[in-house]
């Protein structure tokens, strides 16, 4: 399955990640069978190997429904997310064990001044 893409909110280094509002994943209209057991933001810095996570298994994702698949990832600090521009996927495992990447996209922080 490829990814649908979504380019996130820009923010600037040193401040929060901006987070994502409710994320509900529904393939051909329905969520998938098997509940959603975790999910993975995981942003890689654009020409390198610079990689950034943020786990539902450390609270940095709140799963909101794991029937409905439904999950925020909250405004929060991310540290390393410094400036340039990120490639990001969202990858789930279900309660099967199944993992998917749904989506993915870019991210740009701005430089401080």
């Amino acid at each position: 399955m490829t990814p649908a893409q979504r380019t996130l909110k820009a923010f600037t280094a040193g401040d929060h990640f901006p987070g994502i509002p409710l994320i509900t994943i529904k393939v051909n209209g329905s969520a998938p069978s098997s509940a959603l057991a975790s999910a993975r933001l995981r942003f890689q810095k654009h020409g390198t190997s610079t990689v950034v996570e943020l786990l539902s298994s450390n609270g940095k994702i709140s799963i909101q429904s794991n029937a409905n698949w439904q999950l925020t990832v909250p405004k929060q600090a991310v540290p390393g997310l410094t400036a340039g521009r990120w490639n990001w996927n969202l990858e789930t495992t279900s309660a099967a064990g199944v993992v998917e990447t749904y989506l993915a996209g870019n991210q740009n922080v701005f430089e401080d001044v």
